[in-house]
């Protein structure tokens, strides 16, 4: 932000701020979500979670064609590109009972799912894959999206090593402090690569202030939030 003109338009969703571009993105989705539950589960309810599924992969393929996920510009506000992830979301929230399945593969799954996002994401993909193939890895927003989803109903379903790992206090806690963390770690990552540039024990030292700073918003603001809003509004 250099300018008041940039509040502005940030505040009203006209452009991102750094790293908080998803924000616009998902406050846009929040407002039109009751009326894509609405239509998936009327659907759902009166033609079957076949017929709801096969409309979901016909709305994606019509939107792959005209917006490919491969084409979405970098930290793109407009929430039109990121439709496919988010009915992926949405449709999986209906289904996930009927997945009772999974919990035989659940593990073989989360792994897989696991390592291959670990494999291809910039974190690791710098040892083996080219340039141009991480630096296109941010705009896989649809197979994250969709390998994502399928990670959480298998979480949801399964009693292995992986939904054990998932239920582990510590993880559990990380979710909690998780949108503060969002907030707040960009800023103090950069601020300690500024000071110690290439330096690991800097880089892991801004991972833990960065879930420190996390907690403490959480349970300062976040929680009270909170506590007022369901307080008042419930």
């Amino acid at each position: 932000m250099q300018q008041w003109d940039d509040v502005v338009h940030i505040l009203l969703f006209q452009q991102g701020a750094g790293h908080l571009w998803t924000i616009p993105v998902e406050c846009i989705f929040y407002a039109w979500l009751p009326l894509l539950a609405w239509g998936l589960s009327t659907l759902h309810k009166h033609y079957g979670c076949i017929a709801m599924m096969g409309c979901c992969l016909i709305t994606i393929a019509i939107h792959q064609y005209y917006l490919p996920f491969w084409d979405t510009p970098n930290n793109s506000i407009v929430t039109l590109w990121y439709l496919p992830c988010f009915m992926c979301g949405s449709a999986s929230a209906l289904i996930h009972d009927r997945c009772t399945w999974m919990h035989r593969y659940a593990d073989m799954i989360i792994f897989c799912l696991l390592g291959l996002i670990l494999c291809f994401s910039p974190l690791l993909g710098h040892g083996w894959l080219p340039p141009s193939m991480t630096t296109l890895f941010s705009t896989y927003h649809l197979p994250l999206g969709l390998m994502w989803a399928i990670i959480i109903m298998c979480v949801l379903h399964g009693s292995g090593i992986a939904t054990r790992l998932m239920c582990w206090r510590g993880i559990i806690y990380l979710g909690k402090w998780s949108y503060p963390i969002y907030l707040m770690h960009w800023i103090i990552y950069l601020k300690l690569v500024a000071l110690y540039p290439n330096n690991l024990i800097a880089m892991i030292g801004a991972i833990l202030c960065s879930m420190i700073t996390g907690a403490v918003m959480h349970y300062a603001l976040e929680r009270p939030i909170e506590r007022w809003r369901h307080h008042h509004f419930s």
